[in-house]
């Protein structure tokens, strides 16, 4: 088994396929942490013996041997928590022995430094609370150490000078080579997780923003949980708002496989989509075959009805070059009416950007009225557009609460 390999497979010890990515983290962890304390004890326990302090070396040697154990019992039985209490009980007893059998803090080259490693450990596999448990029971045994070492409780072996000097390098060395290899994984797994946030936070608010305007989907962004209950709603002035609807497509959709329906639906709209992202105005909906958008909202513009002009008169166009290069018989019929509007998000789960009002019910009802390939505008629109269109005369038609309202055709621009 390669090393890549047989570490892949220790830090997965004790993996459930339903943990979640903090448990996960946590199990790694305590896994890797307890199989290079084990081998440290190994190497501390083999130095002792070779020093002729059985009872020392016994205690690390000990302690590697049950904590292996409890690595093979975790991996059978999964209990996380006895396997975390196990390790983080061993891990703050086998300093305190030592340093009592080796006859106190300096003759056991300082070894209940190690001890530190349970609160931190606590923090890692478990929470703050038992964290501080654990510290408090650390505080505890250092207390009792320098009681029992002022009473002469302590054991009478001694190691010479010089190993006593190299043993603190080792402690120290070790403990800080074990808390910065925790923490060194613990910060490389949690950039990677929070990267993995960014991406996927960077989706969703790609999402919105293709669901919302811009500014909207800022606006909900920002607020906070409190505010979400308060609708998002603009009573605005003066906008422009275009309706367009494919001619025939309920006769073309009776006629053709649901694939063919919709593939013809997405290439047309996506072109659409795209127009409307170079005129600058804002895609509202579609409803159908129905094509809707608006321009001066959510933030008002002085061009808006110009912006909608010209993206409708570039709309037949995109049809008549897609009718040339796909071979769709695709006709639109478009209806424009300026005015005043009400805008908002409505919906809980599923977010939806909509506008209401008089305007929005004039545009519809030209829509409804034209013919394919024209465009129909209401004189409130014409006066906002100046003098650099063509428009042609157009029958008036009935509309309720307007009675008769004067319509004209949008021809095109005028030659410059």
């Amino acid at each position: 088994m390669s090393r890549s390999s047989l570490f892949l497979h220790l830090k997965n010890i004790g993996v459930l396929p339903d943990d979640g990515a903090d448990v996960r983290l946590q199990k790694n962890l305590l896994v890797l942490s307890t199989a290079m304390m084990a081998a440290a004890a190994v190497l501390w326990g083999a130095i002792y013996l070779h020093y002729d302090a059985p009872l020392a070396a016994a205690i690390p040697l000990g302690y590697s041997v049950a904590s292996l154990s409890s690595i093979l019992v975790f991996a059978q039985a999964r209990r996380y928590r006895l396997f975390r209490f196990s390790q983080l009980s061993f891990a703050i007893l086998l300093p305190f022995l030592l340093m009592l059998t080796l006859g106190g803090f300096l003759p056991s080259s300082g070894v209940i430094m190690w001890s530190i490693v349970t609160p931190l450990g606590a923090l890692l596999f478990a929470d703050r609370r038992q964290a501080s448990v654990w510290m408090g029971v650390l505080i505890f045994l250092l207390l009792l150490a320098a009681w029992l070492e002022g009473q002469g409780y302590v054991g009478t072996a001694r190691l010479p000078d010089a190993v006593i000097g190299v043993f603190f390098v080792l402690n120290i060395a070790g403990l800080s080579a074990v808390a910065f290899a925790l923490m060194f994984y613990f910060v490389g797994e949690k950039n990677q997780a929070l990267f993995l946030v960014a991406v996927e936070r960077r989706k969703s608010d790609d999402l919105l923003a293709n669901i919302l305007p811009g500014p909207i989907a800022q606006r909900l962004k920002s607020q906070g949980l409190d505010e979400l209950r308060q609708p998002i709603a603009d009573g605005l002035d003066d906008v422009t708002i275009m309706f367009a609807d494919i001619v025939g497509f309920t006769r073309f959709a009776t006629r053709r496989s649901p694939e063919k329906v919709v593939s013809l639906l997405d290439e047309v709209f996506s072109a659409l989509d795209d127009l409307a992202d170079l005129h600058g105005v804002e895609k509202i909906k579609t409803v159908g075959d129905a094509y809707m958008v608006g321009s001066g909202l959510p933030t008002p513009d002085p061009a808006h009805a110009r912006r909608v002009a010209d993206f409708a008169l570039d709309l037949l166009r995109c049809l008549e070059r897609l009718g040339r290069e796909r071979g769709h018989d695709v006709t639109m019929r478009v209806g424009i009416h300026s005015g005043p509007v009400v805008a908002g998000v409505i919906g809980k789960r599923k977010y939806s950007y909509d506008v209401w009002g008089d305007t929005v019910n004039v545009a519809a009802k030209l829509e409804q009225a034209g013919s394919a390939g024209h465009i129909l505008l209401t004189a409130e629109t014409r006066r906002r557009l100046g003098g650099d269109y063509v428009f042609a005369p157009h029958t008036d038609i009935l509309v309720e609460g307007h009675g008769s309202l004067q319509v004209l055709e949008l021809v095109g621009h005028k030659s410059k």
